[in-house]
């Protein structure tokens, strides 16, 4: 192994390493927050298709438990991950013998004209369906504006 010496100190080189390119260019952080706020949106509707179908497959209106990874304190005060249940949160419900579906984004309806936060499904049937039609309208843009007004009202909530 060959030597490289950088400003204080001296590293020792494999052949593998000479292999690769190095540089010092680092991550940007300008993201554009409508893109990013577009994508949470696709992720969380992507999860509501699984949700769905796992609920009409059961057909008893309950979905398995879940875990996630959270890092908790142990006994002896340091932090570990631990898988943690947890109950996740269907955005269908079924009222008057219909079922509707409240689009979220974060823990807040996207509310889309004169205080009207639901979209009519009808029947358990189309569930997947209509997630589908607004996970497309999600990715066509045609709800970013809905989705970056309600995401400033979620940061304003968490402001205060």
């Amino acid at each position: 192994m060959s030597a490289t010496k950088s400003d204080k100190h001296v590293f020792a080189v494999s052949p593998f390493m000479k292999a690769l390119t190095f540089t010092s260019v680092s991550k940007t952080a300008n993201k554009d927050p409508q893109i990013e706020s577009r994508n949470k949106m696709i992720k969380a509707v992507n999860e509501q298709l699984v949700l769905a179908a796992e609920y009409l497959e059961r057909g008893d209106g309950t979905l398995a438990a879940r875990t996630r990874e959270r890092k908790r304190k142990n006994a002896d005060g340091e932090l570990v991950k631990t898988d943690v249940a947890y109950t996740p949160r269907m955005w269908w419900f079924k009222q008057d013998g219909k079922y509707y579906c409240n689009i979220r984004y974060g823990n807040r309806p996207i509310v889309f004209a004169n205080g009207k936060a639901a979209v009519v499904i009808g029947k358990k049937t189309n569930i997947v369906e209509t997630l589908t039609t607004i996970r497309d309208a999600v990715s066509n843009k045609e709800l970013d504006e809905l989705i970056m007004t309600t995401r400033k009202r979620v940061k304003k909530s968490k402001k205060a």
